[in-house]
């Protein structure tokens, strides 16, 4: 059963079948692939960084996907990008909690981006309070980023809030869904910029060709004066 190490964001494959294995010490999901010149097997196991969204099945197109550093998830084709992720995501938190013999969500390693949030609320008072609290200063960042940049810019924002221990708002993690309409977006955007008191700019080709991240400068720019924001870049 190999780890997160051997595995490639963006690898794919037709599934051919899916079954679990279940024991009285362990659980298993398994995929059988098709098309892929990496593995024939994919397997989710409790405890480990690879995870399989249950709503895959025989004939679907599976891509995997990176969540972070430590952890991925296979996903149907078209259930890659945002909202549909974090609903993929929310399904194998759902399905790990109900799995026989199954010791909870602290071994989930798709990274605290998504499932901390419940853990917290969840089993805090039951294991000894092992999550630092925050934030561990008053002040908030707005993390501003190329949607090309996205598997970095996670990155960041998760050694931010868990780590650092630093309040930062990053789009994929808002509650709910993003808005749909141009302008409903830029209002969302420009609001949270001007909420907070720092502003974090992944610099990359990307984000400089980006009309996104120029607005989101010119934003926190404005805000400035008045409110002394910080601006670092990163």
């Amino acid at each position: 059963m190999g780890g997160i190490i051997d595995y490639y964001h963006g690898e794919s494959g037709e599934i051919a079948d899916r079954w679990y294995i279940s024991t009285e010490q362990q659980n298993v999901h398994v995929l059988r692939l098709q098309g892929n010149p990496h593995r024939e097997f994919a397997y989710d196991y409790e405890g480990g960084d690879v995870h399989i969204d249950p709503l895959l099945e025989p004939g679907d197109k599976a891509i995997f996907l990176r969540t972070d550093l430590y952890g991925g998830i296979w996903v149907r084709e078209r259930d890659q990008l945002y909202p549909r992720l974090q609903q993929a995501v929310n399904r194998v938190v759902d399905e790990i909690r109900t799995r026989p013999n199954s010791r909870g969500l602290i071994t989930v390693r798709l990274q605290g981006v998504w499932t901390e949030q419940y853990i917290a609320s969840k089993t805090r008072g039951k294991t000894g309070n092992p999550f630092p609290e925050r934030p561990a200063t008053d002040v908030s960042f707005f993390l501003s980023y190329s949607s090309k940049n996205v598997m970095l810019a996670r990155q960041i924002f998760a050694d931010l809030r868990y780590d650092a221990r630093v309040e930062a708002w990053f789009d994929l993690d808002q509650a709910g869904e993003a808005p749909e309409h141009r302008r409903r977006i830029e209002a969302w955007l420009k609001e949270a910029v001007h909420q907070h008191r720092g502003f974090i700019l992944l610099w990359t080709k990307a984000a400089r060709e980006s009309s996104w991240v120029r607005k989101e400068i010119l934003w926190a720019l404005e805000r400035r004066p008045a409110s002394g924001i910080s601006i670092s870049l990163f």
